[in-house]
């Protein structure tokens, strides 16, 4: 099927409630994924978790109708953990996180939903070794799980075998390239050994691309991440093309 993320953090219009992105949905045919989003300039999940809690419901609740109105799966994903820690010099570690995620836990099954953590590569979160820490606390979490960019895994240094290690775990497979180029430049990343990893993903894991066209990383400030001249549309056109070449998407999920 084919998607589209949705992040309520920059709805600003009234207007655009769950019910009008459901709406929207429906006469477009599309399914939707909900991105919930932290505020770099608000309060810490360290230091104010009921704060940031409070400004991600309502982002959840978007999830929680898409799914009741079948136009999409139960997550809510995004960049919920390894991210901004302006309290946190040295970035996570099992014992300041694990009271994030059962906070994190405790949302998810209010609203029915499995959130799925995204972590970062190096430029954008503190952490060492992110994934391992995630992929170890989630996996004791049945409504948490990881939502794996393969730019970042890479970044990280991860190999094909280590996310083989991690797959179970995993809610969303994002493809994703270096620089956010489109998938058939090659920037080092080895697209196929990470398929012939995906035998090991749950059987209801998403899978994705993200790519991002000039006026979202010019308004997001992702220059130095992103350098990518390519278009949004055609690197989505490029991106599906190689993955049909690659064998992923026969029979898999597309968003």
């Amino acid at each position: 099927f084919c998607g589209e993320t949705i992040l309520p953090f920059l709805i600003r219009n009234r207007n655009h409630t769950p019910n009008q992105i459901i709406k929207v949905l429906k006469r477009k045919k599309m399914l939707g994924v909900v991105c919930g989003l932290i505020r770099g300039d608000g309060p810490s999940p360290y230091k104010e978790p009921q704060s940031v809690l409070k400004e991600l419901k309502p982002q959840a609740r978007y999830a929680a109708k898409i799914a009741e109105a079948r136009l999409g799966p139960p997550v809510f994903i995004g960049p919920l953990a390894d991210h901004y820690q302006q309290d946190l010099p040295v970035g996570w570690t099992p014992d300041t996180l694990n009271p994030w995620l059962d906070d994190l836990d405790d949302l998810a099954e209010e609203l029915g939903l499995k959130i799925l953590i995204e972590a970062l590569n190096e430029k954008e979160g503190k952490t060492e070794k992110p994934f391992e820490l995630l992929w170890q606390a989630v996996a004791q979490r049945e409504r948490l799980g990881l939502q794996l960019d393969l730019g970042h895994f890479h970044a990280r240094g991860h190999t094909p075998e280590d996310f083989g290690r991690m797959a179970g775990a995993v809610g969303l497979l994002e493809f994703a390239n270096v620089g956010r180029r489109p998938l058939d430049t090659d920037k080092g990343i080895n697209f196929p050994a990470f398929v012939q990893q995906m035998d090991r993903l749950p059987d209801d894991c998403l899978i994705a691309v993200e790519p991002f066209c000039q006026a979202v990383i010019k308004a997001f400030g992702l220059q130095e991440l992103c350098d990518t001249t390519v278009e949004g549309e055609e690197t989505l056109k490029r991106d599906a093309a190689y993955l049909q070449q690659i064998g992923v998407m026969a029979g898999t999920a597309f968003i």
